[in-house]
C-alpha cells in the first residue's frame, strides 16, 4: 500500500526506518505535486527526474529509490488523483453512478489535472509501457470498482444478470476521458447526466 498524501513513507510492514538520515515527512506528495506542476507546465516528454527533484526540494536518489522510472512516477502520480473506493450504496444504479460520475469530474475539471492526463495519454501513444501500467493500475481498477457498482444493481434486481456492465463501462469512462484528453473541454455535468440515463436505461433493457 502507497502512504497517502501527506503521510510519512512507510519502510514495509515489520521492518523500522535504516539509521541515518531520517525519513521525511510528505516527501512522496511532494515529489508528486512537483511532476504534476511540471508536466501540466511543459509536457510529459520535455519534464525530467532531475526537475521534479529540484521542484520537490529533494535528492535524485530519494525518487530514484522510490520510483526506478519517470514512468513509475507517472503512475503513482495519476493514482493519487483516483479515488478507488467504492461509493456509498445509494439504493439505486443511477444513484450509484452518479455518484461516482461526481468524484472523477471533480478531478478533470481542475485545469492542471486536466492537462496532465492530455500529456500522459500523448505520451501512451508511443510509449507501450506506460501504456501497459495505465491500463492495469488505473483504468482497470476503475473498471473493476463499476463492476462491483453493477453487481449491487443485479443483486436488487434492477439489472438482469447477463448485464453487458463492461461496454457500458467503457461508455461512462470513455466518453469523460475523451471530451478532456482529446477535445480539450471541461467536463459538462449536464452531458454526464444524459449520459447516466443512457446507460441505466441500456442496462435496464429499455
Amino acid at each position: 500500500m502507497t502512504d497517502g498524501p501527506g503521510q510519512p513513507e512507510r519502510t514495509g510492514a515489520g521492518t523500522s526506518p535504516r539509521p541515518g538520515r531520517p525519513r521525511v515527512a510528505g516527501t512522496r506528495q511532494r515529489v508528486i505535486e512537483a511532476y504534476l506542476d511540471l508536466v501540466a507546465e511543459q509536457g510529459h516528454a520535455a519534464t525530467s527526474m532531475d526537475q521534479v527533484a529540484e521542484r520537490a526540494g529533494v535528492a535524485k536518489t530519494t525518487i530514484y529509490r522510490r520510483w526506478p522510472s519517470r514512468d513509475d512516477l507517472t503512475i503513482d502520480a495519476h493514482q493519487s488523483l483516483v479515488d478507488t473506493t467504492v461509493p456509498p450504496d445509494t439504493g439505486s444504479l443511477e444513484g450509484d453512478l452518479r455518484a461516482l460520475a461526481g468524484t472523477v469530474m471533480a478531478v478533470l475539471a481542475r485545469p492542471r489535472e486536466a492537462r496532465v492526463m492530455q500529456a500522459s495519454l500523448g505520451e501512451m501513444l508511443t510509449n507501450e509501457r506506460l501504456a501497459a501500467l495505465y491500463r492495469g493500475q488505473i483504468i482497470e481498477p476503475r473498471i473493476a470498482l463499476i463492476g462491483r457498482i453493477f453487481q449491487r444493481a443485479v443483486d436488487r434486481g434492477e439489472v438482469p444478470p447477463d448485464v453487458d456492465w463492461r461496454t457500458l463501462a467503457y461508455a461512462l469512462l470513455g466518453a469523460n476521458i475523451f471530451r478532456v484528453s482529446v477535445m480539450a473541454e471541461p467536463p459538462d455535468p449536464a452531458m454526464a447526466q444524459r449520459l447516466i440515463g443512457w446507460i441505466v436505461s441500456s442496462a435496464r433493457g429499455e
